[in-house]
């Protein structure tokens, strides 16, 4: 049973595990944090799919290690992430994002990171992930806009 929750190629949860999680429970919820990995189209393309698999499973860890008990993340998607915090408060959520940054950047690879949380006002699942994955998208067009500012500046 726990292997059909689990994402055969990260060894994080898979969506369908996302979907059971976060109705058990909703209240305790406090904060979801969406990430999508920078660049793996073009690793993919460049390096072949081995790479990007690879650059998947580097990503997935990066994110593992810095888990707490109430924190549990999911594969959504191709390179997205969700991760979902429990009686986790927002300066908590921000730590947790800085040592993922810092993690991702002792590798190769890097990836756009929004969050919602509920620590003063609750609001449902859905509303909580189209936030954090609306910070997250505005976080990733600005690191595609810089990339193409730093190659015109060539």
């Amino acid at each position: 049973r726990l292997l059909s929750k689990i994402e055969p190629l990260t060894s994080v949860l898979n969506l369908q595990a996302f979907y059971v999680d976060s109705a058990i429970h909703p209240e305790d919820i406090t904060a979801l944090i969406s990430m999508d990995m920078n660049g793996l189209k073009k690793i993919n393309d460049t390096q072949g799919h081995a790479a990007g698999d690879q650059a998947l499973v580097t990503f997935a860890e990066c994110i593992l290690g810095e888990l707490n008990s109430r924190q549990s993340v999911y594969r959504i998607g191709g390179d997205e992430f969700v991760i979902i915090c429990r009686k986790t408060p927002q300066s908590e959520v921000i730590d947790l994002i800085r040592r993922i940054r810092e993690k991702l950047s002792k590798t190769e690879y890097s990836g756009a990171i929004g969050y919602s949380c509920t620590e003063n006002v609750k609001k449902p699942i859905d509303e909580m992930l189209k936030e954090s994955d609306e910070n997250m998208y505005a976080e990733k067009a600005k690191y595609y806009s810089d990339i193409r500012m730093d190659r015109r500046k060539r």
